[in-house]
């Protein structure tokens, strides 16, 4: 993607079309996602398992928020350590949910899809536009993703980091700085609910093991 049709891209609007268009059947699996995006860039997939984590009626079934965070943990941490596309086990790749709740989901976040993305645009670039800045972003996503497993404990708790995935990612795609920052803010807003909400999440950790 060249610099000067970034601005005329609608990320994430174009991240759902493909989502949609590209997955078919009763089940829509980890794989199928993957392999539907695996020709676009880490911002594309992250962004998409993001967004999926993000979205209410998907990211509340049980087991999904945790699933995306591990996904994106491996995706983001093989290209950080170089790989460009990215190894995930059967286990994972296997894993499906019903299509008919996934188009209900990215559905339900069109509307803020299409408002997004009449604000993407080339700028601040020194945030993203280089590959240490896209490696330190990618790491970024790796924390986010680890906080989004115990914080899946927490109502509404993995919003922050899903959300802040979803801006690294869009940032990295259309190349604006803009969203680098708002991920790295909503970062550290992520790390503070989990510091504030440790005593719960631990309690919680606790009944789930019966003690």
């Amino acid at each position: 993607m060249s610099q000067s049709d970034s601005s005329d891209t609608k990320v994430l609007s174009d991240i759902i079309d493909q989502l949609e268009n590209d997955t078919s059947g009763k089940e829509v699996s980890v794989g199928n996602v993957v392999e539907a995006f695996d020709d676009r860039s880490l911002g594309a997939l992250c962004t998409v398992i993001g967004l999926i984590a993000a979205t209410p009626i998907i990211g509340a079934i049980p087991g999904v928020s945790v699933i995306s965070g591990v996904l994106i943990f491996l995706i983001a941490g093989q290209f950080v350590l170089g790989r460009t596309s990215p190894w995930l086990p059967p286990s994972l790749t296997k894993r499906s949910i019903s299509r008919d709740e996934l188009i209900k989901g990215t559905e339900s976040a069109r509307p803020y899809a299409n408002w997004l993305d009449q604000y993407v645009k080339p700028r601040i670039q020194w945030l993203v536009g280089g590959i240490v800045q896209r490696r330190v972003i990618a790491t970024g996503m790796c924390i986010l993703a680890l906080t989004m497993i115990p914080l899946a404990l927490v109502p509404w708790g993995v919003l922050p980091p899903a959300t802040a995935i979803v801006a690294f990612g869009v940032a990295m795609i259309g190349r604006d700085g803009f969203f680098a920052a708002l991920g790295y803010i909503l970062s550290a807003f992520t790390l503070a609910i989990l510091i504030y909400f440790w005593g719960t999440i631990g309690s919680a950790v606790t009944w789930l093991l019966g003690g």
